[in-house]
């Protein structure tokens, strides 16, 4: 049986910002962090915030560029660039970029990686959309 270290993977505030029932901020800590990390990184263009103009990824960049190999490998270059650069808690494994069978504005980044203190494995399914710029709520918090 594994443990996780949360003093090595920490805690922060939620990515769904709020608070509970009791007026606290609702918080998030161990591979949830991580994963919320990984969102926020993704999410975030380069340039976003003023503080940090190097924080973020390349990947809004790609809005409105074609659904191709090209495409789907500039995206794979950007989330491998990103994540190495921001998310120290983890170890990349890889990252694979698939076009969605069902709509051809959007692929599927899967990004495998380890968590460093433990050595755990976890998969992770990023959709990226190419025209609307939609985010599914429901592949995020369910």
């Amino acid at each position: 049986m594994c443990f996780l270290s949360d003093s090595f993977l920490g805690t922060g505030f939620a990515l769904d910002f709020g608070t509970d029932s009791r007026g606290n901020i609702n918080l998030t800590g161990g591979k949830r962090s991580v994963e919320e990390s990984i969102r926020i990184i993704l999410g975030t263009s380069r340039g976003e915030r003023v503080m940090r103009p190097d924080f973020g990824c390349d990947l809004n960049s790609l809005v409105f560029a074609p659904n191709n190999s090209r495409t789907r490998a500039l995206a794979q270059y950007y989330v491998e660039e990103a994540l190495s650069k921001w998310e120290h808690r983890i170890i990349l494994q890889g990252v694979k970029v698939h076009p969605d069978e069902e709509d051809e504005t959007r692929f599927h980044i899967e990004i495998d990686y380890l968590l460093r203190s433990v050595n755990t494995y976890f998969n992770m399914v990023y959709p990226f959309y190419l025209e609307r710029g939609e985010i599914d709520t429901q592949s995020q918090f369910g």
